[in-house]
């Protein structure tokens, strides 16, 4: 299994359903948002999220307080997977 680690950001709208759908089983996807996100909030990313896991992905959100800069927390975080 290989991870993908999105931090501050939604999932890659271009890439194609038949790309994605390939890969189910073989990947998991990490949000990594923070609280006061100026870009995106911690909804919409759990909601991606779950979009995501109703498709047959592991998908997994981390949330962090701050905004959208770079933490030791969310690094943390991609250390431990």
């Amino acid at each position: 299994v290989n991870d993908i680690v999105i931090w501050g950001s939604t999932f890659p709208p271009d890439i194609s359903d038949e790309t994605l759908d390939a890969a189910r089983g073989r990947i998991r996807i990490h949000f990594i948002i923070g609280t006061d996100d100026e870009y995106l909030t911690v909804s919409q990313i759990e909601k991606e999220s779950e979009t995501l896991r109703m498709r047959g992905f592991d998908s997994r959100v981390f949330v962090y307080e701050g905004n959208h800069n770079i933490t030791n927390e969310g690094l943390d975080y991609i250390a431990s997977i």
